[in-house]
């Protein structure tokens, strides 16, 4: 072999292209992040993403097959960034009730945030599973390590539960998408029914959402 010249299958090669896709990937989901919040999801071309990525128009295609591809993708970004963020402080991964006010409040003050989000909530189903396959599995995990400690109470079939909980919060940030201004109201109703359906005392869960509220972040 010549002196110089990279043997094929060089080590690391595999990596540093998954690093150049994610990276490209990012671009893009940054450029339509930006140009969503300008121009609203329905307003924004392929186009308007490579331009504002700095990407050939074709690059696109490689990664996502249509802007509604991409809005989802956002969504599911900010869904799995929600999740990790719950529970990072050691008091509130104590105390799983919390957790859910917590959780249930970044995720409803997110719809009047992003327009990915704003858009999708007036998919129904598209929603429902992108929640079903960001975060059900994981947040379910925290309800059975909740049930576990005594904090949860779950009345029946706890699938019954996960499936009930996810449809209610898609109908809940439909709600919310159309007036964004009762994002207050609409997220402490909807964490009091979740913490019932999860069979919380009512004055546990309302000191719960009363501590929501003054959480940082």
């Amino acid at each position: 072999m010549m002196a110089g010249k990279p043997a094929s299958g060089t080590p690391g090669a595999p990596d540093r292209q998954a690093r150049r896709k994610q990276r490209t990937r990012g671009r893009l989901l940054s450029a339509a992040n930006s140009v969503f919040l300008e121009k609203g999801v329905d307003g924004v071309s392929v186009t308007d993403i490579t331009e504002a990525a700095d990407l050939a128009h074709g690059t696109f295609y490689n990664y996502f097959d249509s802007v509604g591809s991409v809005a989802t993708a956002i969504v599911a970004e900010v869904l799995k960034e929600i999740d990790a963020h719950i529970g990072s402080a050691p008091a509130v991964a104590a105390d799983p009730v919390l957790q859910v006010a917590i959780g249930t409040r970044r995720l409803f003050r997110a719809v009047v945030s992003e327009p990915a989000l704003q858009w999708l909530a007036e998919r129904p189903d598209l929603v429902a599973s992108i929640i079903f396959d960001s975060i059900a599995a994981s947040a379910f995990q925290d309800v059975a390590a909740g049930v576990r400690s005594g904090h949860f109470n779950l009345p029946g079939d706890p699938a019954m539960a996960k499936d009930f909980s996810v449809w209610g919060f898609t109908g809940a940030m439909q709600r919310l998408a159309r007036t964004p201004s009762e994002v207050d109201a609409v997220t402490e109703e909807a964490t009091l029914v979740l913490m019932r359906v999860l069979g919380v005392a009512d004055r546990t869960a309302q000191r719960a959402v009363a501590a929501a509220r003054v959480a940082p972040g």
